[in-house]
């Protein structure tokens, strides 16, 4: 499962959580494998200070 955000660093949590609470409530379970995160920007360099983040959770 992939959730793409475009989010503050501090806000990294929010998005994580949705995700987990989606997964539970539509009945999946999540793989034997950690969740990971892929960044397609440098937040530093963005004009409101935002990360472009996908968030993966293997799931079964």
């Amino acid at each position: 499962m992939v959730g793409n955000f475009e989010i503050g660093m501090n806000e990294l949590e929010k998005p994580w959580t949705g995700l987990f609470l989606w997964m539970n409530k539509n009945g999946y379970k999540k793989k034997d494998r950690n969740p990971f995160e892929i960044y397609h920007n440098n937040f530093k360099e963005h004009p409101e200070k935002k990360a472009i983040v996908d968030f993966y959770i293997p799931i079964e």
